[in-house]
Protein backbone atom coordinates (compact mmCIF):
# COMPACT_ATOMS: atom_id res chain seq x y z
CA UNK A 1 0.00 0.00 0.00
CA UNK A 2 2.93 2.26 1.00
CA UNK A 3 4.08 1.76 -2.16
CA UNK A 4 1.04 2.43 -3.86
CA UNK A 5 1.13 5.69 -2.21
CA UNK A 6 4.59 6.27 -3.16
CA UNK A 7 3.83 6.08 -7.00
CA UNK A 8 0.38 8.50 -6.62
CA UNK A 9 3.05 11.17 -4.40
CA UNK A 10 5.43 10.63 -7.26
CA UNK A 11 3.09 10.88 -10.84
CA UNK A 12 1.27 13.77 -8.86
CA UNK A 13 4.67 15.55 -8.37
CA UNK A 14 5.46 14.92 -11.84
CA UNK A 15 2.05 16.26 -13.21
CA UNK A 16 2.51 19.65 -11.17
CA UNK A 17 5.97 20.41 -11.37
CA UNK A 18 5.06 20.04 -15.36
CA UNK A 19 2.37 22.57 -14.91
CA UNK A 20 4.53 24.71 -13.18
CA UNK A 21 7.46 24.55 -16.15
CA UNK A 22 4.59 25.11 -18.75
CA UNK A 23 3.40 28.04 -16.95
CA UNK A 24 6.79 29.56 -16.68
CA UNK A 25 7.98 28.26 -20.03
CA UNK A 26 5.40 29.49 -21.83
CA UNK A 27 5.65 33.19 -21.49
CA UNK A 28 9.33 32.89 -21.76
CA UNK A 29 8.81 30.81 -25.47
CA UNK A 30 5.91 33.63 -26.24
CA UNK A 31 8.41 36.38 -25.06
CA UNK A 32 11.69 34.66 -27.41
CA UNK A 33 8.95 34.80 -30.01
CA UNK A 34 8.21 38.68 -29.65
CA UNK A 35 12.26 39.17 -29.64
CA UNK A 36 12.93 37.68 -32.72
CA UNK A 37 10.11 39.07 -34.58
CA UNK A 38 11.42 42.34 -33.38
CA UNK A 39 14.88 41.66 -34.55
CA UNK A 40 14.31 41.05 -37.77
CA UNK A 41 12.68 44.83 -37.83
CA UNK A 42 9.45 44.57 -36.78
CA UNK A 43 9.81 47.56 -34.73
CA UNK A 44 6.06 48.36 -34.59
CA UNK A 45 5.40 44.87 -32.99
CA UNK A 46 4.27 45.10 -29.50
CA UNK A 47 5.23 42.03 -26.74
CA UNK A 48 2.13 41.35 -24.99
CA UNK A 49 2.74 40.59 -20.92
CA UNK A 50 0.94 37.92 -20.43
CA UNK A 51 2.51 37.25 -16.94
CA UNK A 52 2.59 39.68 -14.12
CA UNK A 53 5.78 38.41 -12.45
CA UNK A 54 9.50 39.17 -13.85
CA UNK A 55 8.60 37.89 -17.08
CA UNK A 56 5.96 40.31 -17.07
CA UNK A 57 8.10 43.09 -16.18
CA UNK A 58 10.79 41.73 -19.04
CA UNK A 59 8.63 42.04 -21.37
CA UNK A 60 7.37 45.64 -20.24
CA UNK A 61 11.51 46.99 -20.39
CA UNK A 62 11.37 45.36 -24.39
CA UNK A 63 8.54 47.49 -25.36
CA UNK A 64 10.00 50.58 -23.62
CA UNK A 65 13.19 49.46 -25.38
CA UNK A 66 11.86 49.36 -29.12
CA UNK A 67 9.78 52.44 -28.28
CA UNK A 68 13.60 54.28 -27.39
CA UNK A 69 15.39 52.76 -30.17
CA UNK A 70 12.46 54.05 -32.86
CA UNK A 71 12.94 57.91 -31.27
CA UNK A 72 16.72 57.66 -31.72
CA UNK A 73 16.67 55.42 -35.08
CA UNK A 74 13.80 58.72 -36.04
CA UNK A 75 16.07 61.37 -34.83
CA UNK A 76 18.96 60.21 -36.95
CA UNK A 77 17.07 60.04 -39.76
CA UNK A 78 16.13 63.85 -39.14
CA UNK A 79 19.96 64.51 -38.33
CA UNK A 80 21.25 62.48 -41.92
CA UNK A 81 18.17 64.32 -43.25
CA UNK A 82 19.71 67.99 -42.72
CA UNK A 83 23.22 66.69 -42.81
CA UNK A 84 21.96 65.61 -46.70
CA UNK A 85 20.21 69.51 -47.25
CA UNK A 86 23.32 71.29 -45.64
CA UNK A 87 25.54 68.87 -47.95
CA UNK A 88 23.19 70.24 -51.04
CA UNK A 89 23.67 73.39 -50.18
CA UNK A 90 27.14 73.75 -49.88
CA UNK A 91 27.57 72.04 -53.34
CA UNK A 92 25.04 73.91 -55.22
CA UNK A 93 25.00 77.72 -56.48
CA UNK A 94 21.98 79.36 -55.25
CA UNK A 95 21.47 81.87 -58.48
CA UNK A 96 22.20 79.37 -61.29
CA UNK A 97 21.12 76.19 -59.31
CA UNK A 98 24.36 74.76 -61.24
CA UNK A 99 26.74 72.92 -58.53
CA UNK A 100 29.01 75.09 -56.79
CA UNK A 101 32.85 75.45 -56.25
CA UNK A 102 32.88 72.98 -53.47
CA UNK A 103 31.52 70.68 -56.12
CA UNK A 104 33.80 71.31 -58.64
CA UNK A 105 36.97 71.00 -56.24
CA UNK A 106 36.01 67.24 -55.13
CA UNK A 107 34.78 66.69 -58.66
CA UNK A 108 38.47 67.41 -59.53
CA UNK A 109 40.02 65.51 -56.52
CA UNK A 110 37.69 62.28 -57.36
CA UNK A 111 39.76 62.23 -60.47
CA UNK A 112 42.84 62.36 -59.32
CA UNK A 113 42.13 59.92 -56.40
CA UNK A 114 41.11 57.63 -59.73
CA UNK A 115 44.50 58.49 -61.34
CA UNK A 116 46.77 57.88 -58.09
CA UNK A 117 45.09 54.49 -57.78
CA UNK A 118 46.32 53.66 -60.98
CA UNK A 119 42.71 53.43 -62.76
CA UNK A 120 42.41 54.52 -66.46
CA UNK A 121 41.04 58.24 -66.38
CA UNK A 122 39.34 59.47 -69.52
CA UNK A 123 38.09 62.91 -69.19
CA UNK A 124 38.27 67.03 -70.65
CA UNK A 125 37.56 69.69 -68.61
CA UNK A 126 35.36 72.82 -69.92
CA UNK A 127 36.41 76.36 -68.47
CA UNK A 128 34.00 79.36 -69.21
CA UNK A 129 33.95 83.14 -68.44
CA UNK A 130 31.07 85.79 -69.31
CA UNK A 131 33.04 88.66 -70.92
CA UNK A 132 30.90 91.45 -70.05
CA UNK A 133 29.19 90.93 -66.48
CA UNK A 134 31.16 93.83 -65.34
CA UNK A 135 29.75 96.40 -68.14
CA UNK A 136 26.00 94.89 -67.34
CA UNK A 137 26.45 95.44 -63.48
CA UNK A 138 27.95 98.79 -63.82
CA UNK A 139 25.08 99.98 -66.63
CA UNK A 140 22.66 98.41 -65.73
CA UNK A 141 22.45 96.62 -62.02
CA UNK A 142 23.27 93.54 -60.05
CA UNK A 143 20.16 91.81 -60.85
CA UNK A 144 20.41 92.39 -64.21
CA UNK A 145 24.19 91.00 -64.07
CA UNK A 146 22.06 87.89 -62.21
CA UNK A 147 19.98 87.31 -65.28
CA UNK A 148 22.63 87.49 -67.54
CA UNK A 149 24.24 84.88 -65.51
CA UNK A 150 21.24 82.71 -65.22
CA UNK A 151 21.16 82.90 -68.89
CA UNK A 152 24.52 82.01 -69.31
CA UNK A 153 24.43 79.08 -67.64
CA UNK A 154 21.06 78.04 -69.07
CA UNK A 155 22.98 78.39 -72.05
CA UNK A 156 25.82 75.99 -70.92
CA UNK A 157 23.68 73.39 -69.06
CA UNK A 158 21.82 73.17 -72.70
CA UNK A 159 24.63 72.80 -75.11
CA UNK A 160 26.40 70.19 -72.04
CA UNK A 161 23.19 68.26 -71.08
CA UNK A 162 24.73 65.06 -69.79
CA UNK A 163 27.85 66.70 -68.09
CA UNK A 164 28.06 68.50 -64.59
CA UNK A 165 28.19 71.86 -64.66
CA UNK A 166 30.14 73.83 -62.07
CA UNK A 167 29.79 77.21 -61.01
CA UNK A 168 33.79 78.31 -59.99
CA UNK A 169 33.88 82.33 -59.15
CA UNK A 170 31.40 85.20 -59.99
CA UNK A 171 31.37 85.10 -63.60
CA UNK A 172 33.35 81.79 -64.26
CA UNK A 173 31.94 77.96 -64.76
CA UNK A 174 33.43 74.47 -65.70
CA UNK A 175 32.16 71.27 -67.33
CA UNK A 176 33.27 67.89 -66.70
CA UNK A 177 32.57 66.55 -69.87
CA UNK A 178 31.58 63.07 -69.63
CA UNK A 179 29.54 60.29 -71.75
CA UNK A 180 28.62 61.50 -74.79
CA UNK A 181 29.80 65.14 -73.91
CA UNK A 182 33.06 63.88 -74.08
CA UNK A 183 32.80 61.97 -77.30
CA UNK A 184 31.18 65.17 -79.23
CA UNK A 185 32.86 67.73 -77.32
CA UNK A 186 34.11 69.38 -81.08
CA UNK A 187 30.61 69.82 -82.03
CA UNK A 188 29.17 70.77 -78.71
CA UNK A 189 31.56 73.57 -79.10
CA UNK A 190 30.40 74.51 -82.89
CA UNK A 191 27.03 74.11 -81.13
CA UNK A 192 27.68 76.81 -78.15
CA UNK A 193 28.78 79.31 -80.29
CA UNK A 194 25.80 78.89 -82.66
CA UNK A 195 23.32 78.90 -79.45
CA UNK A 196 25.26 82.01 -78.15
CA UNK A 197 24.59 83.96 -81.45
CA UNK A 198 21.16 83.18 -82.04
CA UNK A 199 20.61 84.00 -77.73
CA UNK A 200 22.50 87.44 -78.97
CA UNK A 201 20.31 87.96 -82.35
CA UNK A 202 17.21 87.79 -80.20
CA UNK A 203 17.82 89.76 -77.25
CA UNK A 204 15.92 92.65 -76.74
CA UNK A 205 18.46 94.20 -74.01
CA UNK A 206 22.18 94.24 -73.55
CA UNK A 207 22.04 92.54 -70.74
CA UNK A 208 20.59 89.01 -72.56
CA UNK A 209 23.36 89.40 -74.93
CA UNK A 210 25.59 86.71 -73.55
CA UNK A 211 29.26 86.73 -74.74
CA UNK A 212 31.38 83.63 -73.12
CA UNK A 213 34.51 82.36 -73.93
CA UNK A 214 34.97 78.89 -73.02
CA UNK A 215 38.19 76.50 -73.32
CA UNK A 216 38.15 72.33 -73.37
CA UNK A 217 41.39 70.49 -72.20
CA UNK A 218 41.27 66.58 -72.87
CA UNK A 219 43.69 65.02 -70.29
CA UNK A 220 46.87 63.85 -72.22
CA UNK A 221 48.72 61.98 -69.39
CA UNK A 222 51.85 62.74 -71.95
CA UNK A 223 51.99 66.34 -70.77
CA UNK A 224 49.20 66.09 -67.79
CA UNK A 225 50.98 64.80 -64.42
CA UNK A 226 47.49 65.72 -62.37
CA UNK A 227 43.91 66.48 -63.67
CA UNK A 228 44.90 69.94 -62.08
CA UNK A 229 47.33 70.22 -65.03
CA UNK A 230 44.11 69.69 -67.26
CA UNK A 231 42.43 72.26 -65.30
CA UNK A 232 44.71 74.82 -65.86
CA UNK A 233 45.18 74.07 -69.48
CA UNK A 234 41.77 74.70 -70.22
CA UNK A 235 41.77 77.88 -68.25
CA UNK A 236 44.88 78.69 -70.45
CA UNK A 237 42.95 78.12 -73.60
CA UNK A 238 39.94 79.62 -72.32
CA UNK A 239 42.00 82.83 -71.80
CA UNK A 240 43.38 82.26 -75.12
CA UNK A 241 40.35 82.32 -77.07
CA UNK A 242 39.01 84.96 -75.08
CA UNK A 243 42.04 87.11 -76.13
CA UNK A 244 41.34 86.19 -79.50
CA UNK A 245 37.77 87.01 -79.73
CA UNK A 246 38.47 90.32 -78.48
CA UNK A 247 40.89 91.15 -80.69
CA UNK A 248 38.29 90.60 -83.90
CA UNK A 249 35.91 92.52 -81.82
CA UNK A 250 38.35 95.53 -81.46
CA UNK A 251 39.19 95.27 -85.01
CA UNK A 252 35.46 94.82 -86.24
CA UNK A 253 34.73 98.04 -84.47
CA UNK A 254 37.90 99.91 -85.98
CA UNK A 255 36.41 99.04 -89.41
CA UNK A 256 32.86 100.32 -87.98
Amino acid sequence: MSILFSIVLLLAGLFFSTRVSKSITYPVELLSDDIQIIANGDLEHKAVAYRNDEIGDVTVRLNEMVERLIGTINDLVSAQKRADEMHELANRDALTSVKSRTAYVGYIKAIQDEMDEGKPVEFALGVFDCDNLKTVNDQYGHDKGDEYLKTASHLICRVFKCSPVFRIGGDEFAVGLQGEDFRRRDELVDEFMTAQKEICAAAQNQWEKVRVALGIAVYDPKIDSSAYDTMRRADKIMYENKASEKKRSDQKESKQ
